[in-house]
């Protein structure tokens, strides 16, 4: 277990130091599959919020979750990256520059529990 705790702490320490490196930015990119899997959940989005404009009820929180799904695939990214790289001892270096599909699938259904919690959690207020 102690291990376990000492090696994320030694990923978190690898992802800050390039994340704050002055001399170099880190950019990601969704791959082409990803790209067109993000293009259909926006579309999801807004045909959401058309049906329920059309059917005068009130819109569900839905705004943000293509800026909270891009974030929570940057960060799922970076992190099996960094994971990936300390379970195989490799040197600790920045992840290569595209996001995959499957991480952006991944990041969609977090945030799919993410919005259900919120849901539960509004029932309780």
């Amino acid at each position: 277990m102690i291990t376990i705790l000492v090696n994320y702490r030694l990923i978190y320490e690898s992802i800050y130091n390039f994340c704050h490196d002055e001399n170099d930015v880190l950019a990601l990119t969704l791959d082409v599959d990803g790209n067109t899997a993000y293009e259909a959940f926006l579309d999801k989005i807004a045909e959401t919020l058309n049906k329920q404009w059309e059917d005068q009820q009130e819109c569900a929180d839905v705004s943000k979750d293509d800026r909270h799904v891009l974030r929570l695939a940057a960060v799922l990214h970076v992190f099996y990256d960094q994971l990936q790289k300390r379970l195989s001892s490799a040197p600790a270096s920045p992840p290569q520059a595209l996001v995959k599909k499957e991480t952006l699938e991944q990041a969609i259904q977090l945030n799919r529990y993410f919005a259900e919690q919120r849901k539960i959690l509004d029932q309780v207020d």
